[in-house]
């Protein structure tokens, strides 16, 4: 079992990361800098999420491939 953590967001994040940024920026009444043409989306996970499926994934049964 591999398990990819990709976007994670939540207390104690990166600073570099677009959610502390953005908040950053509005909390300190300054403009948000946005690249390219502002359309790009992304899928992010809260932290307790990923815990969450840490924890659980050593109790999932293994699958067998034939």
């Amino acid at each position: 079992m591999s398990l990819r953590f990709f976007t994670v967001y939540g207390p104690r994040q990166r600073p570099d990361m677009a959610f502390h940024r953005f908040l950053k920026a509005a909390r300190d009444g300054r403009p948000v800098t946005v690249f390219g043409d502002g359309r790009q989306t992304r899928d992010f996970t809260f932290v307790a999420d990923i815990v969450a499926a840490v924890r659980a994934a050593p109790l999932r049964p293994a699958r067998l491939r034939v």
